[in-house]
């Protein structure tokens, strides 16, 4: 099924739909998604679980015109899970995209401990679903997942697990008015660490909206020699201007680890002013540990 980035609001509104009526209403949410794709644009098929090469996906990322929907051939895993190891660095997105996996427990995308995962620039309006991002390691921003575009990010039905980072481990975004939207994904796992050390599940610093929507955002660790901020989540705004919707959505076993000044929000640090909305969520079993925690 494959979905314009900028329909998120209906995703959203549809997710609700099939969880609330059942088996039909999951039926007619498949069905309408389908419809969602943007008008002409180019299906491309991953046909290979090689780093790269013809039918690889840096090969179709590299091939796509704006717009593209990426798919993966069944065959793939038709004989159970399936990873693409990256052994030449990260995937690079500059462009409106949508990349449609089969499946977060059948295909991985590895970053094999050796660099970041996904990096989304420029006004790209992206849209990644159905895989795991894991293993991403950088010692800069983003181990699974970075994001500098200013348009709309969306990750659907993803696992973002056992990434490596000095700030926002699974997810860091940073960009003047960018949007991210969180949906029935799983960050867990993830760590950050260095001098100081933010956000090891999500990091997220924008002018734009954070939504967060029936997620679980779990077992990240911040550990940090000086401040240390968010284990799970960890907002920071420029101005007052954004806000940040988190609905039933679960964090659970994060850790800040910190022996500076700062040690803050095991589960979520929202350090930042703006609106911050908190529903039908559950917060439990965070921690902080430091001497000078505030």
């Amino acid at each position: 099924m494959l979905f314009d980035s900028k329909d998120v609001s209906l995703l959203l509104l549809l997710r609700h739909a099939s969880v609330r009526a059942g088996r039909f209403a999951a039926a007619v949410v498949m069905a309408l998604l389908v419809g969602l794709a943007p008008a002409g644009a180019d299906a491309q098929v991953v046909t290979s679980l090689a780093n790269d090469g013809a039918g690889s996906l840096r090969a179709e990322i590299l091939a796509a015109s704006q717009g593209a929907a990426i798919t993966f051939d069944p065959a793939l895993t038709a004989g159970g899970p399936a990873t693409i190891t990256l052994t030449t660095g990260q995937l690079e997105v500059a462009m409106d995209l949508t990349i449609q996996g089969p499946g977060a427990a059948l295909l991985t995308v590895s970053g094999n401990f050796g660099s970041r995962v996904f990096n989304i620039t420029g006004a790209a309006d992206v849209t990644l679903s159905g895989l795991t991002v894991a293993d991403g390691n950088t010692t800069g921003n983003g181990g699974g997942i970075a994001i500098s575009s200013t348009g709309t990010v969306n990750i659907v039905d993803n696992t973002i697990s056992g990434n490596v980072a000095g700030h926002g481990g699974g997810i860091y975004a940073e960009s003047a008015g960018g949007a991210l939207n969180v949906i029935g994904s799983t960050i867990s796992g993830n760590s950050v660490s260095g001098g100081s050390a933010d956000g090891a599940g999500i990091y997220y610093r924008s002018t734009g909206k954070l939504t967060i929507t029936d997620s679980t955002i779990s077992n990240n660790d911040v550990t940090a020699i000086n401040n240390g901020n968010g284990g799970g989540l960890f907002i920071q705004r420029p101005d007052g201007t954004s806000t940040s919707e988190i609905t039933g959505s679960t964090f659970s076993g994060n850790t800040v680890t910190s022996g500076g000044t700062y040690a803050r929000g095991g589960g979520i640090a929202h350090v930042a002013t703006g609106v911050f909305a908190l529903s039908n969520s559950t917060i439990v079993d965070n921690s902080v540990t430091s001497s000078l925690a505030l």
